[in-house]
């Protein structure tokens, strides 16, 4: 017996002092080193297909730009509550003992919280239709903010993105204009995209490989909400998560989603 005892303490000593100590300290890893994580905003620009009015294709494309934005608990600055007060943790198991150390209970704890996403979309081309088979109009879509119209042409608005941002095209899709059928790659090339916030104290810029890059872009991620981003159609979405015990009103058991209205701060993009 005490041979089988010893043998059992031993599977469980070799359990918690390996892959359970392995996926609790990723998980404290990962708590501590926020800042490393993906980002929070991701931009992508870049041209459509290089179509000119007689349908032949054409040197340039119209410009298009996509930022999207997430926002959760611990990367929210402090406005992903559920109700007022600091970020909540992510739901998690909490373990404690009772009568003594000889009976060991778990909680599912940290149960609400909020998630925020925005998403803003610019399209150069202002005039697109959607019409019933006899060509009666049924739907105009909107692809630009109507409180603030754009005024440059599409050359000034290239020139201005290939001097602004010419350090941030990629370089493997600028080659394909230099390939085979050149101007059908048009539509490829000078695509990029923005993931960091333009912060000199952010851990990427200060990454020795990235040395001298700042101010290039910082200057694109400017132009590109000033000149694109700030005319387009923008739209958010927040909801709250939250556990339910299968109770009235919630008839079914476990995490479920409720969306609410944003807050000014996530609108206006002050948090």
């Amino acid at each position: 017996m005490r041979d089988i005892l010893r043998e059992g303490t031993e599977e469980i000593r070799e359990f918690l002092e390996g892959p359970a100590q392995d996926l609790i300290l990723a998980r404290r890893g990962a708590e501590q080193d926020l800042a490393r994580q993906l980002p929070s905003v991701a931009i992508y620009v870049w041209r459509d297909s290089p179509v000119g009015s007689d349908g032949a294709l054409s040197s340039d494309g119209m410009w298009h730009a996509v930022k999207v934005e997430a926002r959760l608990p611990k990367r929210c600055n402090n406005a992903c509550s559920a109700s007022a007060g600091a970020d909540p943790r992510w739901p998690y198991v909490r373990t404690y003992t009772k009568r003594w150390g000889t009976k060991r209970c778990y909680e599912l704890t940290s149960t609400t919280g909020m998630v925020k996403v925005k998403v803003v979309r610019f399209d150069e081309t202002q005039q697109r239709t959607l019409n019933f088979p006899g060509g009666r109009l049924l739907w105009k879509i909107q692809s630009g903010h109507p409180a603030r119209p754009r005024n440059r042409s599409h050359d000034d608005l290239t020139g201005g993105i290939v001097s602004a941002c010419g350090e941030q095209f990629d370089p493997h899709l600028e080659a394909l204009d230099t390939g085979p059928g050149g101007t059908n790659m048009t539509r490829f090339s000078r695509a990029f995209m923005l993931t960091q916030v333009p912060d000199a104290n952010n851990w990427w810029f200060r990454d020795p490989d990235r040395a001298g890059l700042f101010d290039g872009y910082q200057k694109c991620w400017n132009f590109v909400h000033t000149e694109m981003l700030r005319h387009g159609v923008e739209t958010n979405t927040c909801a709250v998560y939250y556990f339910s015990g299968g109770l009235y009103p919630d008839s079914r058991q476990g995490f479920r989603l409720r969306f609410v209205p944003c807050d000014e701060g996530f609108i206006r993009g002050a948090r």
